[in-house]
């Protein structure tokens, strides 16, 4: 078995808050990376951050979504807006189509 190591430079690095709002970045210059959170595209179209996850868009300043959970009948204690049931640590949702 051969191991090669090979030192390169970081092009970009990204640190975000729990509900994915851009804590700190640092790029070496040249086009940013798109997906970013959860590798989620990140649209800033308007000054606004958002995040596309396919069923609806999600919005990490106020940690809603854009639109109601298509589940939410599922999830009647829950807000519709809510993302992963105000609880990013014990819950995902990878399309935005429910917890």
């Amino acid at each position: 078995m051969i191991r090669v190591h090979y030192i390169s430079q970081v092009l970009e690095e990204d640190h975000y808050y729990l509900f994915g709002l851009t804590l700190a970045q640092t790029s070496a210059g040249g086009t940013a990376q798109p997906y970013k959170y959860n590798g989620k595209e990140l649209e800033q179209s308007f000054g606004l951050e958002t995040y596309e996850y396919g069923a609806r868009q999600y919005d990490p300043q106020i940690a809603r979504w854009k639109g109601v959970d298509p589940s939410a009948d599922k999830y009647y204690g829950l807000s519709p807006m809510a993302y992963v049931a105000n609880n990013p640590i014990k819950f995902i949702d990878p399309d935005g189509k429910e917890i």
